[in-house]
């Protein structure tokens, strides 16, 4: 991604929609949406539950998909890979999701966020020894 960084960092909301507690991170990702379809993007904060990051808006507005005929847009499963800085190296893991809202970013981007479905349990070990060093629960 050219360009891209976590500034300007709007706020956490002061209204958390994540069931568990969110850490700020800037850190490299890959979303694929299909097997001839992976965009790289930049992840801006993450919990056990869910992340937020940035990404190119042609990408964002793939996956946050627009409203069936009943007029409500359905959330698009994806999967995603996410690099960990973990104790000198990087450590990654890979998990499906599915996208929740899409919101204008600066210049050409968007946040995208992302809840994970159905975490498996090494992804779920280092999702929570990266955020108990990060300061976070686990």
């Amino acid at each position: 991604m050219q360009n891209v960084s976590a500034e300007p960092m709007t706020e956490i909301p002061a209204v958390e929609r994540r069931a568990q507690r969110r850490l700020e991170a800037a850190c490299n990702a890959l979303v694929r949406l299909s097997d001839t379809l992976t965009f790289r993007c930049l992840l801006r904060n993450i919990s056990m539950d869910a992340a937020q990051i940035v990404c190119d808006a042609r990408y964002a507005l793939l996956v946050q998909s627009g409203a069936a005929g009943d007029g409500v847009a359905r959330p698009r499963n994806m999967e995603i890979s996410i690099a960990l800085p973990l104790d000198g190296t990087v450590r990654g893991f890979t998990a499906f999701c599915a996208a929740r809202y899409c919101e204008p970013f600066v210049g050409d981007h968007m946040i995208l966020g992302v809840q994970f479905i159905d975490l498996d349990l090494p992804a779920r070990g280092l999702l929570r020894d990266f955020l108990a060093l990060r300061g976070g629960e686990a």
